[in-house]
C-alpha cells in the first residue's frame, strides 16, 4: 500500500482547485458569447431588415416615379388637370405606399408650358421614409439644315435669333453631311429645321425615317419626305386662307391671313397629296396648298426616286408588274421575249422561266399579264426589270437589256415626262400606241399615277440610230402600293414661303404665330426631356 506524502496531497488539492476555476471560467466564458451572439443575431436581424425596407421603398418611389412620367406622358392636359402641389397621397403599393407632389417653378401649371416642374415621390414601407426626386423640364434642340455653316445668309441667321427667342437651343448641320451625321445629330434634337436655300439633292432622304419632327421651307423635298410625288410650283400673293381645325393654325383667325410686309413668293403643292396628308393653308388666288403636314403614324404618300433604270421607293410598299404589251419581229416573224423581275437583291419569273423562250415567251398576243410581288418591301428597296429577245430560231439570246446597270436601251418613265416620238419599226404599234391610255395629248406627256413607272425596252437593235430601235419591244408597267408601314414616323410640316429665303424680320404677328406653332407642333412632346436625381433616403 503507497502512502500520498503530505506535499502531494496539497500538490492535488491545488491541481482540483484550478480545474474547477477554469471551468467556472469556461462557462462564464461561453455564457458572454452566447448573449453576445444573441444580441448580435438580434442586431444582424434588425439591420438586415431595415435594409430590405430601404430597399423596398426606393423600388416603390422610383416605381411611383414612373407612374407619375408615363401620366404625363399619356395625358396632354395634365397641367389643366391636375393641381401644383399634391397629385397622390398614401397611395398603396406593394409593401408600403407612396405621394407624389409637383411643384411648378412659379406655381401655376397653366401659365407655361415650358417651365421646368419638380416631381417628388415619397414612399414609406414599415417605418422607412424615401424620396426620389426628378426635374422634369422641356427640351427644344433644333436641328437646322443649312447649306454651309460657316457661311449663313443674314436671313438664316435671324432665324435662328427667332428660334432662340423662343427658347430653342439651335445647331447647324451642312445639308450635305453624310447619313451618320444626320443620324448622330437626330440623336440630340426634337425638331429639325430645313432652310430654302438648301439644295433637297443634298439632303435626300436622310430625314426620311428620322424619329423627330421635321420643318421644311424647301417644297423639293416633298416626295422624299412621302407627302407627294405631284410636284411643286410657285405662285405670288402674301394672303392664305387657313385650316380653321388643325392644332397650328386654329389660333389664327378663320379667314385669310397676311404673311409679310413683302411682297413673298408662295410655295405651292400640287394634288394629289398623300392620304395621311393635311392641307393647312390654301394660296387665295389658286386654291393650291401652300401649307401641308402630316402627323406621326398617318399614311404616306409611295413615293419613288429613278437612279437610272431603277425606281427606288422612299417608303415600305407593295408592287405590281404589269406587261403592258411587247412588239418585235424580223423578216414578219416574232422575236420570243422573255423578262426577269427584281426587287433588291430578290428575282422573279412570274410568266415563265427567262431562259426558256417558249414557255416563257411574252410576244404572244396576251397581253396585258399581271405579276404582284409577295410581301412588302422596306423603303430603298430597288426595283427592275431585266428584258430579253430571242433568236428567231430560239438557239440563243439575241440581245438582253438590264434597267439596274443604267442600260441606254431601256427607259424609266414617270408621270409628267414628255412622251418619246419614235415610230413603231415596219409597221408595228408604236410607243404612243402602247401608251396610249397613259398620254395627255394636250401636253404629250405621260399621265400616270404618283405611284406608277414605265419601262420601255430596246431588244432589236444596239444602234439606237437605226429605225429599228423604237422601244417598243417590251412595255412594262410598274404600280407601287401603300403598305401597313408606309406611315410617318414622326410629324412633318412643309412651310408656305418659297424663293428669297423668307426673312423672319418682316413676318405679320399671324405668321409668327403660325411658324412658332409649326415648330411646337413637330416637336410634338408635352414633357421634353427630363432628368432623374434620386436622393439619400430621408
Amino acid at each position: 500500500m503507497k502512502h500520498q506524502s503530505r506535499r502531494q496531497r496539497v500538490r492535488s488539492h491545488r491541481q482540483r482547485g484550478m480545474a474547477l476555476f477554469m471551468a467556472v471560467l469556461g462557462v462564464a466564458v461561453a455564457m458572454v458569447l452566447s448573449v453576445s451572439f444573441l444580441n448580435a443575431t438580434v442586431t444582424s436581424s434588425s439591420i438586415a431588415q431595415n435594409v430590405t425596407r430601404q430597399a423596398e421603398a426606393r423600388a416603390i418611389a422610383e416605381s411611383g416615379m414612373s407612374i407619375a412620367l408615363e401620366y404625363i406622358k399619356r395625358n396632354d392636359d395634365w397641367r389643366t388637370v391636375q393641381n401644383n402641389g399634391q397629385w397622390a397621397s398614401n397611395h398603396a403599393f406593394g409593401y408600403g405606399a407612396f405621394a407624389i407632389d409637383a411643384v411648378d417653378a412659379d406655381g401655376d401649371l397653366t401659365d407655361n408650358n415650358s417651365e421646368p416642374l419638380a416631381l417628388t415621390v415619397t414612399s414609406t414601407v414599415g417605418g422607412v421614409t424615401y424620396a426620389a426626386k426628378s426635374t422634369l423640364h422641356t427640351t427644344k434642340r433644333l436641328l437646322m439644315i443649312v447649306d454651309d455653316p460657316a457661311n449663313l445668309p443674314i436671313e438664316d441667321v435671324a432665324k435662328k435669333q427667332l428660334f432662340v427667342g423662343w427658347g430653342w437651343r439651335v445647331k447647324y448641320l451642312a445639308a450635305s453631311a453624310p447619313q451618320s451625321a444626320y443620324d448622330l445629330a437626330v440623336q440630340n434634337a426634337e425638331a429639325a429645321y430645313v432652310v430654302y436655300g438648301v439644295n433637297a439633292a443634298d439632303v435626300g432622304t436622310k430625314l426620311s425615317l428620322a424619329s423627330i419632327g421635321v420643318i421644311s421651307e424647301n417644297p423639293e423635298l416633298i416626295d422624299e419626305m412621302g407627302l407627294s410625288t405631284s410636284g411643286t410650283s410657285s405662285g405670288g400673293g402674301n394672303l392664305v386662307h387657313v385650316n380653321a381645325t388643325h392644332e397650328v393654325t386654329v389660333p389664327l383667325n378663320a379667314g385669310s391671313i397676311m404673311l409679310s410686309s413683302g411682297s413673298p413668293t408662295l410655295n405651292l403643292f400640287l394634288q394629289p397629296l398623300g392620304a395621311g396628308v393635311t392641307v393647312l393653308a390654301t394660296e387665295n388666288t389658286s386654291g393650291e396648298a401652300t401649307m401641308i403636314a402630316v402627323q406621326a403614324g398617318n399614311q404616306l404618300a409611295v413615293t419613288f426616286i429613278i437612279s437610272g433604270g431603277q425606281v427606288i421607293p422612299q417608303v415600305p410598299f407593295n408592287a405590281r408588274a404589269t406587261v403592258i404589251g411587247s412588239a418585235i419581229t424580223t423578216s414578219g416573224q416574232p422575236r420570243a421575249v422573255t423578262l426577269r423581275l427584281r426587287a433588291g437583291a430578290a428575282t422573279a419569273e412570274p410568266f415563265g422561266g427567262f431562259l426558256d423562250p417558249v414557255g416563257g415567251n411574252v410576244n404572244d398576243g396576251q397581253n396585258p399579264r399581271d405579276y404582284i410581288f409577295p410581301g412588302t418591301f422596306a423603303a430603298g428597296t430597288a426595283m427592275s426589270v431585266t428584258g430579253q429577245s430571242w433568236e428567231l430560231d430560239l438557239s440563243g439570246s439575241h440581245i438582253t437589256v438590264d434597267s439596274n446597270v443604267n442600260s441606254p436601251y431601256v427607259l424609266t418613265l414617270r408621270d409628267g415626262d414628255t412622251v418619246p416620238d419614235i415610230q413603231g419599226f415596219q409597221n408595228q404599234a408604236s410607243v404612243e400606241d402602247f401608251l396610249d391610255p397613259y398620254i395627255d395629248t394636250s401636253t404629250d406627256t405621260v399621265t400616270l399615277a404618283p405611284n406608277e413607272a414605265i419601262y420601255l425596252f430596246e431588244l432589236g437593235t444596239t444602234n439606237l440610230g437605226h429605225p429599228a430601235a423604237d422601244f417598243q419591244d417590251l412595255v412594262v408597267l410598274l404600280s407601287l402600293g401603300s403598305s401597313s408601314g408606309s406611315t410617318a414616323s414622326a410629324n412633318r410640316i412643309f412651310l408656305p414661303w418659297g424663293p428669297g429665303n423668307f426673312n423672319p424680320t418682316t413676318l405679320t404677328p399671324d405668321a409668327v404665330q403660325m411658324l412658332q406653332d409649326a415648330l411646337e407642333w413637330a416637336r410634338d412632346d408635352e414633357i421634353g426631356g427630363y432628368v432623374l436625381h434620386w436622393d439619400e433616403q430621408i
